[in-house]
């Protein structure tokens, strides 16, 4: 959920900044040719909104920063999207700009989007062997995150392999950090309890991959 904040409140703080921007731009004046650029500009650093929102942008590179820290470009990037929606809502509120209704279409196919953006698909793999490095097919992995309260189960193949697909939304699914616990059983015996702690490169690879050798 952090993520998805942090995309957000950078996502509503550099539409802020527009905002302060052209309420200070309409203020200062239309710029109708290069030659009024110097007198403008002079203009345009001595009023408080245009100030304001120079320094709003500079605050949102430094959240975009933490962001990068955290969430794949691919997945943080198109998220931005959001700022073209919070831009019309506002230029109506604010600014009583006309919206057509072909514009407000596009915005609800933006959201569309953002959504299939968001969407995060962390697979967990692995196979059950002997400690002798034999297969066990037929045996039932349970995976548990209790931090998220999940909880599923498949059966291993004739190879030994499981998988697992969990399907989420950026910040609602599996974080860094969270513990999984995979249970092994078979014919009503648990054969096998593993705790893996989830890293950020297997998070930044949507991929983990968790080989269970039972005990004699």
């Amino acid at each position: 959920m952090k993520d998805f904040l942090l995309i957000f409140v950078n996502v509503l703080f550099t539409v802020v900044g527009h905002m302060l921007l052209k309420h200070g731009m309409t203020q200062v004046g239309r710029v109708d040719s290069i030659s009024m650029l110097p007198s403008i500009a002079l203009r345009a650093i001595g009023n408080p909104f245009v100030i304001i929102g120079i320094c709003t942008f500079v605050m949102t590179s430094g959240l975009w920063l933490v962001v990068l820290s955290r969430v794949k470009l691919s997945l943080a990037y198109p998220m931005l999207s959001m700022s073209y929606i919070l831009a019309i809502i506002f230029s109506w509120l604010l600014f009583k700009e006309h919206i057509p209704y072909v514009r407000i279409m596009g915005a609800l196919v933006i959201c569309i989007g953002v959504i299939f953006v968001s969407i995060v698909v962390l697979r967990v793999t692995g196979t059950v062997t002997t400690s002798d490095g034999l297969p066990v097919p037929a045996a039932t992995v349970t995976i548990t995150n209790p931090a998220k309260g999940k909880i599923e189960s498949v059966t291993t193949d004739a190879d030994g392999k499981y998988q697992f697909a969990f399907w989420e939304l950026l910040g609602l699914g599996t974080t860094q950090g969270d513990t999984l616990e995979l249970r092994v059983e078979k014919n009503g015996t648990q054969l096998a309890t593993v705790n893996h702690q989830i890293t950020a490169e297997e998070l930044n690879k949507s991929s983990i991959t968790l080989g269970i050798e039972l005990a004699e």
